[in-house]
């Protein structure tokens, strides 16, 4: 990660509660107290690095995710960590650009 972006990155992260969202969402998604069953009806695109923490994007979490969605889901990996848009930032714009054009999202 170039040092102008790990700078930007720590200084947001330092303002008070910033982190509070990034931290539930890994909180409320412990193997051991799964959530109440919820589907989602959208299209889903879901990206993640292979190298990221098994405990999130493992086998076993990705097998699980379409019991989740009822939507049409797309899933990539990637031979990257956790910051995918630093480390392969052409081709997950691409990713995202295309889903976001095939489901006719409006893009301004």
């Amino acid at each position: 990660m170039p040092e102008a972006h790990r700078l930007e990155y720590n200084a947001a992260y330092s303002e008070p509660g910033a982190l509070t969202g990034a931290l539930s969402l890994y909180r409320a998604m412990d193997p051991a107290n799964p959530p109440a069953r919820v589907t989602i009806k959208q299209p889903v695109l879901h990206l993640y690095g292979r190298e990221d923490m098994k405990l999130f994007v493992g086998d076993e979490v990705q097998a699980r995710l379409p019991q989740w969605v009822e939507g049409e889901l797309t899933v990539k990996s990637f031979d990257t960590g956790h910051w995918l848009i630093e480390e392969r930032e052409a081709e997950i714009v691409e990713e995202i650009m295309t889903f976001l054009q095939r489901e006719n999202w409006r893009l301004e």
